[in-house]
């Protein structure tokens, strides 16, 4: 929030303010699968789906793609991902729910400017679905 309404407002945020810093890289860390060119939310190390390790998004991104149109932020066997898509339809998202041939697991998607917009609602929602 502190930033969007730095941009807004036109005012620069200081270099090296740790908590605007903290706030960037906590919103806007998306990695993706240089395998399987999905992306994910920051929550992931690896890919679910062939193990690959994650890079950051932008080395995965086309000529002038400036950001994903989507971004996994869930996965796991059918119930789960039922489970953590209801309850983020419940909380006025609009995720994607599906199986990608050939991975052990079901995704929850949302698309990125959902999840930018609505980082914080989004990961206390998916922490609550892990508790």
């Amino acid at each position: 929030e502190e930033i969007a309404r730095a941009v807004a407002a036109g005012t620069e945020v200081q270099e090296g303010d740790p908590a605007a810093i903290a706030e960037a890289e906590e919103d806007f860390d998306v990695r993706a699968c240089p395998a399987c060119r999905y992306y994910f939310h920051e929550t992931y190390l690896t890919c679910p789906g062939c193990g690959a390790e994650l890079v950051p998004a932008v080395e995965c991104f086309v000529a002038d793609q400036l950001e994903p149109d989507l971004v996994i932020v869930a996965h796991g066997d059918e119930e789960v991902v039922v489970a953590i898509k209801s309850r983020l339809v419940a909380a006025g998202f609009r995720p994607e729910a599906w199986e990608i041939e050939g991975w052990p697991a079901a995704v929850v998607q949302l698309t990125w400017r959902e999840l930018t917009d609505r980082t914080k609602e989004a990961e206390a929602i998916l922490r609550a679905s892990h508790a």
